[in-house]
């Protein structure tokens, strides 16, 4: 499977702070009634203002060349000043999202259809 390049990911990044889901290969994830957790492997944190757009595409480099095969799709958000970018999986139970969750050691999850973030000890 191809996996997506940086100059896509950096791209997806300024034009999408509020967020994005693609799949492994670049292509858009459709979200709708899935749920998003992140940390099967640590996310990258870039922060925007003290990062160079070269060394921000070198991180997201170096960042992809890591990600193992079972990583399926990615996502992405802007957060007071810092670019996320994580590997997530992609659940079709909030229980399971829970789960994953809690095993790894994440805030919160995503809601695909509510579009809101699911804070996982409420």
């Amino acid at each position: 499977m191809a996996t997506v390049s940086a100059l896509r990911l950096l791209n997806l990044i300024r034009d999408n702070r509020d967020g994005f889901t693609i799949y492994r290969d670049g292509s858009k994830a459709n979200i709708d009634g899935l749920y998003i957790v992140g940390g099967e492997i640590p996310a990258l944190k870039l922060p925007a203002t003290l990062l160079s757009r070269k060394l921000i595409f070198e991180c997201l480099e170096n960042w992809i060349a890591k990600l193992p095969n079972s990583v399926a799709a990615i996502g992405g958000w802007m957060d007071e000043g810092t670019y996320y970018i994580d590997a997530v999986a992609l659940m079709s139970t909030l229980d399971g999202a829970l789960y994953y969750g809690r095993l790894w050691e994440q805030l919160a999850i995503y809601d695909g259809t509510a579009n809101k973030t699911v804070y996982i000890n409420d």
